[in-house]
């Protein structure tokens, strides 16, 4: 008779499977939150636009729509990052204390009728 071996994982049962950086940006496009992969990309994204518009600026030369466009792109690469910097980060507590809140109180019920 053939005996089945039986295959064990390797590694710790705790923890998750390690992902790739693209798969990790791409699954956290739907989650809750900034990750650091994504904002890691983004930045990244917008030094490569700054490199290739200096890039164009030596080939072509310098002209005021390659420097307004850079100007353009160094500024929202700057309000992007500042607009995550003022975020809360997102908590599993804060979701369940707001669902706790609008199940607490019945929509159809108001504050008078609580009072009594």
């Amino acid at each position: 008779m053939t005996e089945k071996s039986q295959e064990t994982p390797t590694g710790p049962p705790d923890k998750p499977p390690s992902r790739g950086f693209i798969q990790d940006v791409v699954l956290n496009a739907v989650e809750p939150g900034v990750n650091s992969s994504v904002l890691l990309f983004l930045n990244g994204v917008f030094v490569l636009l700054l490199l290739t518009l200096f890039l164009i600026a030596l080939i072509v030369g310098l002209n005021i729509h390659l420097l307004f466009l850079a100007i353009l792109s160094l500024g929202l690469m700057l309000a992007f990052n500042w607009f995550i910097a003022q975020l809360p980060p997102a908590t599993d507590s804060t979701q369940s204390a707001a669902a706790e809140d609008s199940d607490s109180t019945p929509s159809n019920v108001t504050t008078r009728e609580k009072q009594d």
